[in-house]
């Protein structure tokens, strides 16, 4: 479980996205990376699920699996496979 003010460093096959959470219980946080998210933008994490399936895993990031995130909006942004997961703090961010 990662804590409220951690960030997840998460490369997928096309894009590195930075993940600061918000609120784990909720999945609130802000993305940055790619196309979809030039800025750091609010969304909810709503998990993992594989490129091929249906079935998500909520509040879970995963190796190998897509992110889901679904902004404000109501848009669904799905991430091509996970490659790599890495956790930073804030303060390490910045510098």
């Amino acid at each position: 479980e990662v804590e409220m003010g951690k960030a997840l460093i998460v490369e997928t096959l096309n894009t590195v996205y930075t993940i600061h959470i918000l609120n784990p219980q909720k999945g609130e946080v802000t993305v940055s990376g790619g196309k979809f998210f030039p800025e750091p933008t609010f969304c909810k994490l709503s998990g993992s699920k594989l490129e091929s399936g249906s079935m998500l895993i909520t509040l879970y990031v995963a190796f190998g699996f897509c992110l889901e995130f679904r902004q404000t909006s109501g848009e669904v942004i799905t991430t091509t496979p996970v490659q790599s997961i890495s956790f930073s703090s804030p303060n390490r961010l910045a510098n």
